[in-house]
């Protein structure tokens, strides 16, 4: 693993009576060069620690009680920037997103408990969500293979279309899949609110 270290000059500010003190150090601090996005490294159980009255709620989202889950989600459908839909998570559509994120949150938080989605027209049952998906160029028997591969239970489709049953925690890896056009939660609802298709 490689490393850089980078030079910052921190400036401390002291206020006093009838002025200020500028003391600047010089600290060393590293940075990875292999850092992953949040959908695809091992994650942190830090990262879900739930922040009661939290600023980060957006009147447009669904009202998630784990405000670190909610925005774990925006980041990997968004991206970085926050803007569009290019975030490691968008092919999926921001539902699934989020509800990989919950099921993290609830991973760290009460792993002996049974999970449960706060969206509440999801259907998820425990670990898993059924899931459909549209398949690009007529390639729903490559989509219905990998979604075998990844776990995937009571797959069927054509060679346009695909259903099945995912486990939450394959949601990135189902992200990633070429063969899929377009994929969604079967009982979800869209990023505008109504009922139909995610798409990325």
């Amino acid at each position: 693993m490689s490393y850089k270290t980078i030079s910052l000059t921190v400036a401390v500010i002291v206020v006093a009576t009838g002025g200020f003190l500028l003391v600047n150090q010089n600290r060393p601090t590293t940075k990875d060069n292999n850092s992953t996005s949040t959908a695809t490294q091992s994650q942190n159980c830090d990262t879900y620690t739930a922040q009661q009255g939290s600023e980060f709620r957006p009147g447009y989202l669904p009202q998630i009680d784990n405000r670190q889950a909610l925005k774990q989600a925006m980041i990997d459908y968004h991206g970085e920037d926050m803007e569009g839909k290019d975030g490691e998570l968008a092919a999926v559509g921001f539902n699934l997103a989020l509800l990989y994120h919950e099921y993290q949150a609830h991973q760290c938080n009460g792993p002996n408990t049974e999970f449960a989605s706060d969206q509440s027209r999801l259907d998820n049952i425990g670990g898993s969500i059924t899931i459909e998906g549209s398949a690009r160029d007529g390639m729903g028997g490559k989509l219905a293979e990998r979604l075998r591969n990844l776990g995937a239970d009571r797959v069927a489709g054509s060679k346009n279309a695909v259903s099945g049953i995912i486990p939450i925690e394959k949601i990135p890896q189902v992200a990633k899949i070429n063969a899929a056009s377009s994929l969604w939660s079967s009982q979800g609802t869209t990023d505008s609110g109504s009922a139909g298709t995610i798409t990325g």
